[in-house]
């Protein structure tokens, strides 16, 4: 009914137990999340839209993009109805919508959290990356090459500024559902500035997507706020520091 093409999630059988909903940046973390759900022996459907927020009724964030977004938005409940899941996930770049138009953001987050709590389904509202300022692999290879200085880390306190009010509306409307919230910045900013590598590779396949590796590092940091099953597997060892420099 529009939702597009779905993955699996997880394990390959038994029956579906969570759907996962978003944008690239979902799409970007979903790689962890199956392969958490595989080590909890779980199934799960993944339904994601580029640039599109995985809400009932946000439009697009570019022009050509805004007829795809409406008819996956409007796939949601049927998509919820027919798989019958105990769990949504949901991720995306939350900040970007938000700050693009507020008002209606605000109201469209309470409804599509009002329509999934009609349904019974509880719902874990997973908080975007941080990103970084630039490429992040092109220019740790830069830096690596010539010898140049980069400065790609974001500062913590400018992440947490940029993203407050945003971080701070989903988590008061996940609390009035008694829903889950799940902050990654907290997870990766630390000290003077948000990571950007693990085990000496990068997190990010550009400036705010995470890589595979990324992706299962990421979700391992919080396995059991988005599945509520079980323990993470364990992190990879981190390698370089945040702040990235090249001397």
């Amino acid at each position: 009914r529009g939702a597009g093409p779905l993955s699996r999630l997880g394990t390959p059988e038994g029956p579906v137990t969570f759907l996962m909903l978003g944008d690239s940046h979902g799409a970007a973390l979903a790689d962890g999340v199956s392969h958490l759900a595989t080590a909890e022996g779980l199934a799960g459907v993944l339904s994601v839209s580029d640039a599109c927020a995985p809400l009932l009724d946000f439009p697009g964030n570019y022009l050509p993009s805004r007829a795809r977004c409406e008819r996956a938005q409007r796939a949601i409940p049927h998509l919820v109805d027919s798989l019958r899941p105990t769990r949504v996930v949901l991720h995306a770049a939350w900040g970007g919508y938000h700050r693009r138009d507020p008002a209606r953001f605000e109201r469209v987050l309470t409804q599509t959290l009002d329509a999934f709590a009609a349904r019974g389904v509880q719902v874990v509202i997973v908080g975007d990356t941080p990103g970084a300022r630039d490429n992040v692999p092109i220019n740790l290879a830069k830096a690596a090459a010539f010898g140049t200085p980069i400065d790609l880390a974001w500062p913590a306190h400018e992440v947490r500024q940029r993203e407050d009010a945003t971080e701070r509306l989903l988590r008061e409307q996940a609390a009035k559902r008694s829903f889950t919230y799940v902050d990654i910045d907290d997870r990766l900013c630390e000290g003077g500035g948000c990571r950007l590598v693990a085990a000496g590779l990068p997190l990010y396949w550009d400036h705010s997507h995470l890589t595979g590796r990324g992706s299962r590092w990421v979700a391992s940091l919080v396995g059991p706020e988005l599945l509520g099953r079980g323990s993470p597997p364990s992190a990879p060892r981190l390698g370089l520091a945040a702040a990235v420099s090249a001397d």
